[in-house]
């Protein structure tokens, strides 16, 4: 993002908000977003992990999103991430 990395970082953490993440570790020294996400259809929890490292243009946003149950998730985590970048996205252009 073309932001300073403290900006991205609360613009990233409104956006988990939104999206209805439960916020589990909120480290603005260190840039980093811990939070949890919780299916529709079984309710499993999922754990998510955004980090903001400054770079000469302004920002990087890193998201991992894992599942804690089972070996596939049909998806459901690379489109989580989609969805967050998405937004971010037309949140930092305004």
């Amino acid at each position: 993002l073309a932001l300073p990395a403290a900006q991205a970082f609360q613009i990233a953490e409104r956006v988990a908000r939104a999206m209805g993440w439960r916020i589990v570790a909120d480290v603005p020294a260190e840039l980093r977003i811990e939070a949890t996400a919780t299916t529709l259809l079984f309710g499993f929890k999922d754990d998510i992990v955004i980090r903001v490292t400054p770079t000469d243009a302004g920002s990087r946003v890193d998201v991992r999103s894992l599942s804690r149950i089972g070996g596939g998730d049909f998806g459901t985590n690379a489109n989580r991430i989609r969805a967050f970048i998405k937004k971010l996205r037309a949140d930092a252009a305004g």
